[in-house]
Parts: C-alpha cells; sequence; structure tokens
C-alpha cells in the first residue's frame, strides 16, 4: 500500500533491525571516548592499543600462592593491567572477557614464576631465598610493552632468636611513636646495652632459628648477656608471650613480651619485630619458650 512521504521532495524514512549493537555499562569494561561503531562488523573502529599501563609496579607472593588480574598481593596492591585504545578508551585489561587485541606475558625467570602468557596468572615458586623476576607484558600485534616485578618471599618459614642487634639507636628511648616504649623494667639492664649494631638492616636470618610454625612453642637460646631478642615472621604478629613457667599456650601465667611496631627492609616483605630491651643469658636453663599470636 502506498504511504505519502514529507514535504516536496516526499521524503521517507525506514528502519532498520541490525540487532544489539551496543550496550552501555557504567564500569571500567566498556570503551569510552571518541567512538565510531562499524554497525556492519558489530565492532568499533580504532581500537589498536597504543599504551599499556600497570597499576602496581611491584608484586609480592610467597611460594606456592599465586594471583591473577584484578587479585590482591600479599601487601595488597591491586595486579591490574590498563589498556589504552586509539580511539581515547582506558580500559582494564580482563582477558577472559576481551574483545579487542590481546596481551602477552612473559617472565625473565622461570625459576622464580610461572606466568600464563595469555590470562597473566602468576603462580609463584617456592624459593630458599627471596627471588625477583621482572614480567613484560606486551601487545600481540604491536611493539607496545611494559613490565613490572615479581617478588617471591624465600623460605616458607618465621625466625626467631637473639642477637647482638640493637632495635633503633641509643639516643631513641620511649619513644612510642617507633614502637619503641621500655615500660617493662623486667625486661631490661642497661648495664648490657654496649652493642653498636643498630637497624632491621643488620638482622640476618641466618642468624636466627628458623621455625615451620611460630604459633607452636619454641625454645630459643640467649647464649650472651645484652643480646635482643628478634622475631621475623611472615604475617604481622598481634602479641609474643613468654611461656617458659608455664610451658603451655594457656596464657593466664604467661610473661607478655613487648615488642617494637614492625620494620622492612627493602625488597623484603617480612615482618621484623624486636623487644627493645636487651636479655641476660638464658643457657643454663636450656633458654626461654615463646608463644607467638600472629594476626589473622
Amino acid at each position: 500500500m502506498y504511504e505519502p512521504g514529507w514535504g516536496k521532495t516526499d521524503l521517507h524514512t525506514y528502519t532498520m533491525d541490525y540487532g544489539e549493537v551496543l550496550m552501555l555499562v557504567n564500569d571500567n569494561t566498556g570503551a569510552s571516548g571518541d567512538i565510531t561503531l562499524d554497525v556492519d562488523k558489530d565492532d568499533i573502529l580504532n581500537k589498536n592499543i597504543i599504551d599499556i599501563r600497570v597499576k602496581t609496579h611491584d608484586l609480592y607472593l610467597y611460594g606456592g600462592n599465586q594471583i591473577r588480574l584484578g587479585e590482591q598481593d600479599k601487601k595488597d596492591h591491586y595486579y591490574i593491567i590498563e589498556v589504552e585504545l586509539e580511539n581515547g578508551s582506558v580500559l582494564e585489561y580482563t582477558p577472559g572477557n576481551w574483545p579487542y587485541e590481546k596481551l602477552q606475558f612473559v617472565a625473565t625467570k622461570s625459576s622464580v614464576i610461572s606466568i600464563e602468557e595469555e590470562t597473566g596468572i602468576i603462580r609463584a615458586i617456592n624459593q630458599e631465598n627471596t627471588s625477583s623476576t621482572y614480567v613484560t607484558v606486551k601487545a600481540k600485534n604491536n611493539d607496545i610493552t611494559t613490565g613490572f616485578n615479581v617478588t617471591v618471599v624465600g623460605g616458607d618459614y618465621d625466625y626467631i632468636g637473639y642477637l647482638p642487634v640493637r632495635p633503633f639507636a641509643a639516643n631513641v628511648e620511649d619513644d612510642t611513636e617507633v614502637g619503641f616504649n621500655r615500660t617493662d623494667q623486667s625486661y631490661e639492664d642497661k648495664s648490657q646495652e654496649y652493642y653498636t649494631a643498630t637497624g632491621v638492616e643488620s638482622v640476618n636470618t641466618d642468624d636466627l632459628k628458623r621455625v615451620d610454625d611460630l604459633t607452636k612453642p619454641v625454645q630459643v637460646e640467649n647464649t650472651r648477656d645484652g643480646q635482643y631478642l628478634w622475631i621475623v615472621t611472615r604475617r604481622p604478629i598481634a602479641y609474643a608471650a613468654n611461656i617458659t613457667d608455664n610451658g603451655t599456650t594457656d596464657l593466664n601465667s604467661a610473661i607478655y613480651v613487648p615488642l617494637t611496631k614492625y620494620q622492612q627492609k627493602l625488597n623484603d616483605s617480612k615482618y621484623y619485630y624486636c623487644c627493645p630491651n636487651p636479655m641476660s643469658a638464658n643457657t643454663k636453663s636450656g633458654g626461654d619458650i615463646f608463644y607467638i599470636k600472629l594476626e589473622a
């Protein structure tokens, strides 16, 4: 049936159903910017990758652990890759639902981590000592690259023992801001303060007792007067207690050990704690027994 148009030129309009062409979203999965759609191909134009960015340039993992894009490492750093397209869009890379040019992930040292080339899933390999490797992220069809470091904390162990190492300089006393408050005088003998090595960088875990599980009672000897108790852990400490007298984890009669706030070394994710008071030798008793409660 004839239907007249509009105006002097008999203008007609027609509607063509292309189906679902686009979806509006309010998250980081959608393209944004100067977007041109090709409705014949159900695609967008100008979608080549022009830049790749990483949110965090250093990730930390324990051996045997893994991390996927979008997840956090042991230091709460997010593992996120952003991609900029030539149309101006900046998108978070999601390999399972990614309609654009794929990325490739390659680790420099395959002995430190394994990484899935297309998904970016990182699996940390157990290390005797803390080790690091560089991961290169590359667009498949051009030379755009970036990268980041992955550090695998060596040895699945905690450490405890006595060292001739002061936690802070001798003139730093009763400073609560750095957790150096000598309120428990039963742990202090100032006449023993003659060690000059100072600070966490002077702590060598090879000189401490290596422990699989510090949450179980552990006995430690102090062979020299005036040394300091150091505890190095993979997780933060809630509290430490000397249970030598009761010999159990029933803490009703335990002596709580004052500790400094934790410190960390460069490129080492372990937590270093110290009792801020020098201790007397305890070899005659066979050493003290400690119980460590770690944070959840």
